[in-house]
């Protein structure tokens, strides 16, 4: 999780804190994932760190634009999530907007090797970061790992 220039993070020590934006794409019966660079999970939703001055909303559109090269259109609210990630050294809490969104510039047949499409009957038995299909409620606003 490194820190861009204009990144919302606060870190202290071996804590930290970040605001997220990102995105749930949905291409008929499946759901467009990012195969992930770390170890706490195998999948992660397609987004990043909300910058100073940006707006979670603008941030989420940034992001599929930088990371899969397409122009999407945020259709709603999904989920606000209070999300806390642990490892043996360091710990992140986050706050995550994320959005339902859609695109019509993603050819399917040329997605990156580096994502996925996962049908939506498997998802909460996947390991996805962060899981919000797991305990997948109407509720706008939930949050995981917390005590």
């Amino acid at each position: 999780m490194e820190k861009e220039k204009n990144d919302i993070v606060i870190d202290e020590n071996n804590k930290h804190f970040n605001y997220r934006a990102a995105g749930i794409l949905q291409i008929e019966n499946s759901f467009l994932f990012k195969q992930s660079v770390d170890e706490l999970a195998d999948l992660e939703i397609i987004g990043g760190k909300v910058k100073f001055h940006e707006s979670a909303y603008h941030a989420v559109i940034r992001e599929f634009k930088e990371e899969l090269g397409i122009n999407i259109k945020v259709e709603k609210l999904f989920k606000v999530m209070d999300h806390e990630v642990k490892t043996a050294n360091e710990s992140w809490q986050q706050i995550i907007v994320i959005f339902k969104v859609s695109s019509s510039d993603l050819n399917v047949s040329k997605i990156p090797k580096e994502f996925s499409l996962h049908k939506k009957d498997e998802l909460k038995h996947l390991n996805i970061q962060p899981n919000v299909f797991k305990n997948a409620n109407s509720k706008i606003y939930m949050r995981d790992n917390f005590l």
